[in-house]
């Protein structure tokens, strides 16, 4: 999947008639590419785009501009009739498994809805082999197939989710924050067999997060964004040995430092001040600039570019980009 320039607003309606009084910016711009067997991890605060990235990529939300090619189609023009056979190749997983799997269906008619729905499920227990392979696949039992999703943990919930979201054998799965309801321990467990999943079947994965911690575990490569734009990006790790956007320097300086031997420019926290600006209102030029201890004149008028000014073979948007050893985190 390669997406260019990809914009997404929504009007804010007011008064009686509804009518748009301002337009919330959410996605502005954003571009990156998606590899067969590799992790694209997309990061950032709550409010920074990235779910919304998400839903417009796999065109579950009509698109603004910009254009998305699947497998060498262009998704951004197409009706929800041309985009249904496409569908069975990209697939979601959300955040809160127990949301987003039906309380009132057993495990086995979950996993074989969107089998039944592209009449690939097949009769003479074909359909029910699938379901066994597949919640074996994730690391659960056969057995599983009769029980309901309350009955399960939330690792457990969440593999559920995952065998469902490979039932039509798909190439890119979008996985909007998949682990951050989770246990420490049972993220590992999960964020593991992703992995594993990954090696064995080539999928493609987008990765959504905001724990950089998590999400470098996962990625070969990593977008960070604020305020619907993308301020860094680039292998994942040359983002956590080499940052030089700010704020990307302040994502990673909240990250514990669990060898103290490994010393970084990072070792002192970087606290953010204020809030993150309201998107229907963002501020001029750089929209990091009100919570950046660099920000000068220059940021306030013009929106710095996504670029490799220090020549490190990585881009970050800033026009004053500074590489700052993350020795912690290497």
């Amino acid at each position: 999947m390669t997406v260019k320039d990809l914009t997404k607003t929504f009007p804010v309606r007011k008064g009686v008639l509804g009518r748009a009084a301002a337009v919330i910016q959410a996605v502005t711009d954003v571009s990156f590419s998606i590899f067969p067997g590799q992790t694209l991890g997309l990061v950032g605060e709550s409010g920074s785009g990235k779910s919304t990235t998400a839903l417009c990529v796999t065109r579950l939300l009509d698109v603004t501009a910009g254009s998305i090619v699947f497998d060498g189609q262009e998704l951004a023009d197409l009706s929800r009739r041309n985009m249904r056979p496409i569908r069975r190749n990209m697939q979601m997983v959300f955040q809160d498994p127990y949301s987003s799997l039906d309380p009132r269906m057993t495990v086995k008619e979950i996993i074989a809805e969107p089998l039944r729905v592209y009449g690939a499920y097949g009769g003479g227990g074909q359909g029910e082999r699938k379901v066994h392979e597949l919640l074996e696949k994730v690391g659960m039992n056969a057995s599983d197939a009769d029980r309901f999703p309350h009955e399960f943990s939330g690792g457990q919930r969440q593999r559920i989710s995952i065998a469902r979201a490979l039932a039509l054998e798909p190439r890119l799965l979008v996985l909007d924050e998949p682990v951050s309801a989770l246990d420490v321990s049972v993220q590992a467990q999960v964020t593991n067999l992703l992995r594993d999943l990954q090696d064995a079947m080539g999928l493609a994965y987008l990765f959504i997060g905001h724990d950089l911690a998590v999400v470098h575990h996962v990625s070969d490569w990593i977008a960070v964004m604020y305020l619907g734009r993308i301020v860094e990006y680039g292998s994942a790790d040359q983002i956590f040995s080499e940052p030089t956007h700010p704020y990307t320097q302040a994502l990673l300086s909240a990250i514990p430092n669990a060898d103290p031997t490994k010393a970084g420019d990072l070792d002192e926290k970087i606290i953010l001040t204020g809030e993150v600006p309201d998107p229907a209102d963002p501020p001029s030029g750089c929209r990091f600039r009100t919570r950046c201890w660099k920000a000068e004149p220059i940021c306030a008028e013009v929106s710095p570019e996504l670029v490799d000014n220090l020549g490190i073979g990585h881009p970050s948007a800033c026009h004053f980009p500074e590489l700052r050893a993350s020795g912690a985190h290497q």
